[in-house]
């Protein structure tokens, strides 16, 4: 079954340390590879699964929280901690509580680059086949 809580985007589990996503960086941002060490995970063409198809509408792939603190050693890497799209709501509840996301309509408001990176659409809803009185 699906964790309740932060699943894995190759798995689904949830509390699974292995399953720790990160981005990395190569050359330009349009070279990104996920790196999980989820016992599921596989190579995604990341630039054509942020933006899905028809035969794939789920978009839901690893993006970077720039709400959270990434020490300048760690992003002189190239490879920065992120957090699946759909569970992004979750995370800014937990963690960043002060702002306002999905689910939680009081607070700051989201910089607009991260609402958009996290945002889902109707089409892609309808595309996965959610029911509309499923979503709130």
């Amino acid at each position: 079954p699906v964790g309740d809580s932060m699943p894995c985007g190759f798995c689904g589990l949830s509390g699974i340390p292995e399953c720790r996503v990160e981005l990395s960086f190569t050359g330009t941002k349009k070279a990104i590879q996920i790196r999980s060490e989820c016992a599921y995970a596989c190579k995604v063409a990341y630039g054509w699964a942020t933006k899905g198809t028809k035969a794939v509408p789920c978009r839901n792939v690893p993006i970077i929280c720039t709400l959270c603190p990434h020490p300048s050693s760690r992003a002189g890497t190239g490879t920065l901690p992120a957090v699946w799209r759909y569970n992004m709501p979750e995370h800014i509840r937990i963690k960043h509580s002060e702002y306002a996301s999905p689910g939680n309509p009081v607070g700051l408001s989201l910089p607009r680059p991260l609402w958009d990176d996290m945002e889902i659409t109707q089409k892609e809803e309808a595309g996965l086949g959610i029911p509309s009185s499923s979503i709130p």
